[in-house]
């Protein structure tokens, strides 16, 4: 009779399934896609970004929210007028600049796409004058699930002129 009993509750612990209840969820979380059309230029000391919002995740699902932005900045030497700069696809030792949450993320959509201006002051852009600027995005859901990074775009840095003086 005992093992009986002993059957019985196995084969119900076997079928029952797990204990939650509904439809299965996955436990991977949201990672948004890269960024891939990453655009940049210069005009004086101020730099504008632009590029559209990921609004699927590497899954190709859609995100459920609008994702934190992530700015990134690094110099390096100009190459020589002669040689064939390399294709640059990362950034090394990039600099955080700027962090954009989620909820701020509307005040710098237009027409879809984010536009993003930072000014670097003059004192601070004039010793990478002659180098190149290279600015890279990403962006995440939840913290430690960052995207991977944007495309890299590379300027030369140019000193802002200065101000008029009469």
């Amino acid at each position: 009779m005992q093992g009986a009993v002993w059957a019985v509750l196995l084969v119900v612990i076997c079928l029952g399934g797990c204990a939650a209840p509904g439809e299965p969820i996955s436990r991977h979380s949201a990672v948004p896609r890269a960024i891939t059309d990453l655009r940049a230029s210069q005009r004086g000391n101020s730099f504008l970004l632009s590029f559209t919002l990921p609004s699927k995740t590497t899954t190709k699902k859609n995100l459920a929210t609008a994702p934190s932005i992530s700015i990134y900045r690094t110099y390096q030497p100009a190459p020589a007028p002669a040689a064939k700069a390399p294709a640059i696809t990362s950034m090394n030792q990039p600099q955080l600049l700027v962090e954009i949450p989620a909820a701020m993320v509307n005040t710098y959509l237009q027409r879809g796409k984010v536009h993003f201006a930072m000014d670097i002051p003059p004192d601070q852009l004039a010793p990478h004058a002659g180098q190149e600027i290279l600015w890279m995005v990403r962006t995440q859901v939840k913290v430690g699930k960052e995207s991977d990074d944007s495309n890299v775009v590379v300027l030369p840095v140019y000193p802002a002129l200065p101000a008029p003086q009469d």
